[in-house]
């Protein structure tokens, strides 16, 4: 059509600086309203043809615009073709110039990076570049009234005479790269809401002379049809017959953010946010570290939302309370209402209020958040979308078993709920406090593992939740070293959420496999076109330190997989084709921690895989080999410390040299381009480190009652002040039992002293507290705690809160005090229902550093020591979590004083062994 224009007006085409197109003058608009209804017929008979392999007589490209004049000849070609029978051939002949753009309409296509055009094309001359032609319907040209237009670019032909498929990769994010300069030339009020694409260019100009082109199977993947995104039609129409509301700032009567059976859409495209707690660093920082969403703990200013819509930003805001709050810009950028975190059961009708008061001033609807501790099910009905989280790194929760707790809780929500997840990015706020008082100093200078945060992320995963959201406390920006890691790996951590995003946002659970190999746990998403296999490596302890992935095949099988499917493993250099043997058996020679398998007969979804590899594949490798770099930084460290100590060992020292050996030449190969071998010294490093890593940590821990005991035992980089804290426990003189009734021999005395007991009464479950003469470790009875399905009900598969709770009489603990907490437990039994088993934990460390006893053989012995920030009294807590029985006995409490020294004197044990109440009398309920 543009040529149709040129006739009439005498003239060409140009584009202006932000690269949207109009005719320099016309001379008629009513020529102009003719062929504006033409141009909209033109686009929807060729969208409505997709994919087209130009096999029709036909020819469908048409000469838009240029800088030079060129002679055309378009004609079908059945002399040459990609796939079928024929393509279509445009001859240019064309002087000095840049440009000759030819054009394919398209029907209206809402703007999103699952979008994707592409096209074959074989050209005598390199430098042809596919482009496509964004149109907003919500932003008038201040002089010619129409949407504005701006183009967008994809790839280029290389000299080769072969066929070479042209694409273009996440329009949306390209059109976000383009708004800086609108703002600039057009002011803020640009609005990219419902942009679409109007039409597929190819700039065919490869230079002075003649150049030949062919052009086959054109198609554009992830496109909606019309009927779906109808309404830009009729508001482009509205906007160029002069309408202005369409492009004003004013709330659309649709909204752009919605919530549709379990999923979020963003401008009708599934979403999947990538938060950050802000903290003040720059949006622009933010954006480039790959989040394309911000959790606020506060409105967002009018300056916030003005950067937000600048780099294509979203808020996850709490809801304002002024006038504003209800509507215009204050709102434009916010994803989602956030009503709070760590809420329980009894905050529902709290909760409903606040629901209802922003649904009756939002406009939008924009859909609600909140992060339940309890109370999951009555929550739900009253918050759109759940946010679930807990600290797993630097506690005793197993890091493999956090995808099964994310799944608990999701069954507990009402069935369909969205959840997100928040992923722990730094240690637990309470260890960083007893680390800084047990002498450890800045208890934030110990970072988490890169590979941990990684393992959480993809735990997370394995668990079917659709967004993420990573915590913080501090700024991301710092310069120290382990934020300065810790941004480098939630930037890797994005890069392959965004390769992942359709099985995150459409996929859905399928199983969780059962292998033969116990170095492995399989799950599997499935979307509509293909499987995702998430292959995570297991071991014990991980939430401390990495188990090693043991060398050997690794093999599991993979049911109800069509034969036509072909099977790639995921990496950062590509999609690798697997062999797939007879019947449903894998194998994996070379296994990584993470393995990623994509299963599916579509070649779209390994070109998607392939093409989003080949733009963003060597970062990745980069980021890997720096992560790797600084993890052999900081093993460094902790390995010359550890020997200064008199624990180092030389083969650990010496492997350390040989994990930097391959970080070198990983390194080389990434400078020559070979990305594949430098991520495979990457790999070997990454698993030769764990070994070294696991070794010194399980030398720490060994001898010890639980990983518990000490705090620095719970992080691989706390490993040296293990070490130091060690030696001066050893000549401490700790108090005598400072705790009332922790013999469990008297009822009364206990009843005296302060013990009290906490029911939560949980649907279908009993609950028992005794004194029982049932084995005790010591004297004639100890502390019985059952919880059971009551008669003729069916027990719950998952128990949401601890239905019985002991806590201890409270011992008076002065500031700078330490304190070392002792005692004995018996779990004959798996406890069922939860993950926590019996949680012991006090007020000092609180709930992240409880110990967590799920079974065991015979009596078991515990001890953990804490430091007192204040006055305060220590309160020691027994949650038995889930259906099963427990035993406790022989708890005590010392203190001791650093400074001063030990706490009172030498005496006899302080509970009487000779006042016992009647046994098994049952422990009344406090509430």
């Amino acid at each position: 059509m543009c040529v149709l224009l040129q006739q009439a007006a005498g003239v060409p085409c140009h584009p202006v600086r932000c690269g949207w197109f109009h005719p320099r003058r016309w001379r008629s608009l009513r020529l102009l309203t003719v062929l504006s209804l033409v141009l909209l017929s033109d686009k929807a008979r060729a969208a409505s043809e997709l994919p087209d392999s130009f096999e029709t007589p036909d020819t469908r490209w048409e000469l838009a615009d240029y800088d030079v004049v060129p002679r055309v000849q378009i004609r079908r070609a059945y002399d040459r073709a990609h796939r079928g029978n024929a393509s279509e051939s445009i001859r240019i002949e064309a002087g000095s110039g840049s440009f000759v753009h030819f054009r394919y309409p398209l029907g209206p296509m809402p703007v999103h990076d699952d979008l994707r055009p592409r096209v074959w094309v074989q050209s005598d001359r390199p430098g042809v570049q596919l482009q496509a032609v964004v149109v907003l319907p919500r932003s008038l040209h201040p002089r010619t009234g129409q949407p504005l237009r701006t183009m967008i670019a994809g790839t280029v032909t290389d000299g080769s005479t072969s066929w070479q498929e042209l694409t273009i990769q996440e329009p949306r994010t390209l059109l976000s790269q383009k708004l800086p300069h609108l703002y600039q030339q057009f002011g803020t009020r640009v609005d990219p809401r419902e942009a679409y694409l109007d039409a597929v260019v190819l700039n065919a100009y490869g230079g002075p002379g003649v150049t030949n082109l062919w052009i086959d199977d054109l198609d554009v993947e992830g496109y909606v049809p019309p009927a779906v995104f109808g309404n830009v039609v009729n508001q482009a129409t509205r906007a160029g017959d002069g309408g202005g509301a369409v492009a004003s700032n004013s709330l659309s009567s649709v909204p752009a953010v919605r919530l549709e059976s379990g999923v979020l859409f963003v401008d009708d495209r599934p979403f999947m946010p990538r938060a950050i707690d802000f903290k003040g660093e720059s949006f622009e920082w933010l954006k480039g570290l790959g989040f394309n969403t911000i959790r606020l703990s506060r409105p967002p200013t009018n300056q916030q939302l003005r950067e937000a819509e600048q780099w294509d930003l979203w808020f996850v805001a709490p809801p304002g309370t002024g006038p504003q709050a209800t509507g215009g810009l204050w709102g434009n950028r916010v994803l989602a209402w956030d009503l709070g975190e760590g809420l329980m059961g009894r905050d529902r009708e709290a909760l409903r209020r606040a629901a209802e008061g922003v649904r009756q001033r939002d406009p939008l609807r924009r859909p609600t958040v909140c992060g339940p501790r309890s109370g999951y099910w009555d929550l739900s009905q009253y918050s759109d979308i759940l946010m679930l989280e807990r600290n797993v790194i630097g506690t005793t929760l197993e890091l493999e078993k956090f995808g099964a707790f994310l799944q608990q809780r999701r069954r507990l929500a009402r069935p369909g709920k969205l959840c997100w997840v928040g992923v722990q990015t730094q240690t637990p706020r309470q260890l960083d406090e007893q680390f800084v008082l047990l002498g450890a100093g800045n208890g934030t200078a110990f970072g988490l593992s890169s590979d941990q945060l990684r393992m959480v992320a993809y735990q997370a995963l394995a668990a079917g939740v659709r967004g993420f959201c990573f915590r913080s406390r501090t700024r991301l920006d710092s310069t120290d070293a382990a934020t300065q890691m810790r941004a480098l790996t939630l930037k890797r951590l994005n890069h392959e959420l965004k390769l992942l995003r359709p099985w995150i946002t459409m996929g859905t659970f399928v199983e969780a496999l059962s292998t033969r190999d116990a170095r492995a746990q399989v799950t599997v998403l499935q979307t509509r076109r293909s499987r995702l296999a998430l292959v995570l490596a297991r071991g014990t302890g991980q939430q401390h330190v990495l188990s090693p992935m043991a060398a050997g095949p690794l093999t599991f099988d993979l049911y109800g997989i069509p034969a036509t499917d072909r099977m790639y493993g995921l990496s950062a250099t590509g999609p690798r084709e697997l062999r797939r043997h007879h019947g449903p058996r894998v194998t994996q020679h070379d296994p990584d921690r993470v393995n990623l398998i994509a299963l599916t007969e579509d070649s779209a979804v390994r070109n998607h895989i392939a093409q989003y590899m080949s733009q963003h594949g060597r970062e990745m490798v980069q980021l890997r080999t720096e992560l790797l770099r600084g993890a052999v930084s900081q093993a460094r460290l902790v390995d010359q410390s550890i020997t200064a100590s008199g624990q180092g060992a030389p083969q650990l020292s010496q492997s350390l040299l040989t994990v930097d050996s391959h970080l070198q030449r990983a390194t080389q190969m990434w400078l020559a381009g070979d990305l594949a071998s430098a991520d495979g010294l990457a790999r070997h490093g990454e698993q030769l480190l764990d070994q070294v890593r696991q070794t010194y940590w399980r030398k720490a821990a060994e001898g010890l009652p639980s990983v518990t005991t000490s705090p620095y035992c719970l992080l691989f980089s706390s490993l040296p002040s293990h070490w130091r804290w060690l030696a001066q426990m050893r000549t401490a003189t700790w108090s005598p039992n400072a705790l009332a009734a922790g013999d469990f021999e008297s009822l009364p005395q206990m009843l005296s002293s302060g013990w009290k007991q906490q029911r939560e009464p949980v649907m279908g479950l009993a609950a028992a507290v005794e004194l029982s003469v049932t084995s005790p470790w010591r004297g004639r009875t100890s502390l019985h705690l059952r919880v059971w399905p009551e008669s003729n009900a069916a027990a719950p598969e998952v128990v949401e809160t601890a239905p019985v709770l002991i806590h201890s009489a409270p011992v008076p603990v002065r500031a700078s005090q330490w304190v070392r907490i002792h005692g004995w437990v018996h779990v004959p039994e798996a406890i069922r229902g939860s993950h926590d088993g019996l949680a012991i934990y006090d007020n000092l460390g609180g709930w992240d550093l409880a110990e967590r006893v799920q079974q065991g053989t015979g009596w078991r012995e515990f001890v953990f020591y804490r430091a007192a920030k204040g006055d305060r009294p220590l309160v020691i807590s027994f949650a038995l979590t889930g259906m099963g029985e427990v035993w406790i006995d022989d708890l005590s409490v010392a203190l001791w004083d650093p400074v001063t020294g030990p706490v009172g004197t030498p005496a006899a044990r302080l509970n009487p062994t000779d006042s016992r109440g009647a046994f098994g009398v049952p422990f009344p309920a406090s509430r």
